[in-house]
């Protein structure tokens, strides 16, 4: 027996993909996929893989801020501490490359180093997440080198994490670039702040008006200085030719032909004079 119409409940599409869905909240990153902007801490992801080395962004997600020169060293002293691992680990890894995939050795070599773990509360896996970050590196380069049937390089732990991992992986000491490493002091993150950004948007709106005002302001005083410049010029010609001036005003206003001969013969005067004494 078929149920009616009425009675039956609406099937919902189901959603498709994660659009829409927060998988996480977290404080220590920012994503904007659409602008392609992602910020750890504050921090654009661009700036600080330019700017910054692997134990500076380390400190950075642990301490929400970059760290001093003796914080650095104690991280990077942490660290590389870290990368030497066990003589039964390694033993461990040397088992299982070429049995099992990279991934499912790893994950082995993972959960053994959790045998030299102590059991912690959630709060103070700070320290153990650390170690992680050295001993992984270490275990990828090791895994890498035995599938390539290299021999194993042993980790330097006074050495940098990146430094030290490049060379586990390939044999290879890093040659420092005097250039990059000025350029990498010079050019320090900025810490993104979204006051001082939503400031200057808001800044940002009166600069068209006051760049409007300052250009009126300087055609103004341009015009002013043209003119000036004109009127100086006028009265220059006019002082050089003020006989000029003179005798047309006498021709204007006198009728009588002797006085006006009179006037003639002395503006010829007065020309030849002046012919005299530029020859």
């Amino acid at each position: 027996m078929s149920l009616p119409k009425d009675n039956k409940d609406p099937i919902s599409e189901p959603v498709k993909g994660l659009e829409g869905i927060v998988a996480a909240d977290t404080t220590l990153s920012s994503v904007n996929g659409e602008k392609g902007i992602l910020r750890y801490c504050g921090y654009n992801i661009d700036d600080l893989a330019f700017s910054s080395t692997f134990e500076e962004t380390i400190c950075l997600l642990y301490d929400n801020e970059l760290p001093n020169q003796e914080r650095l060293d104690e991280m990077t002293k942490k660290v590389g501490e870290a990368r030497v691992l066990p003589d039964e680990v390694i033993k461990v890894i040397t088992e299982l490359v070429g049995k099992t995939s990279p991934m499912s050795t790893l994950r082995t070599v993972v959960s053994v180093l959790g045998h030299y773990e102590k059991n912690v509360p959630l709060k103070e896996l700070a320290p153990k997440a650390l170690r992680l970050v050295g001993q992984i590196s270490t275990a990828v380069a090791i895994i890498h080198r035995l599938r390539e049937n290299l021999p194993i390089i042993d980790a330097d732990p006074t050495k940098g994490h990146s430094e030290d991992f490049l060379r586990m992986l390939h044999g290879k000491e890093l040659q420092a670039d005097a250039t990059f490493d000025f350029e990498r002091r010079r050019n320090r993150p900025v810490k993104y702040n979204r006051d001082v950004t939503r400031a200057t948007l808001e800044a940002m709106k009166s600069l068209e008006s006051i760049r409007a005002r300052r250009g009126e302001r300087f055609y103004t005083n341009r015009r002013r200085g043209v003119e000036d410049e004109r009127r100086r010029s006028v009265k220059k010609e006019l002082a050089q030719q003020v006989h000029l001036v003179q005798a047309t005003k006498l021709l204007t206003s006198e009728h009588d032909v002797e006085k006006l001969s009179n006037t003639t013969l002395k503006v010829y005067a007065t020309q030849a004079t002046k012919k005299s004494l530029y020859e």
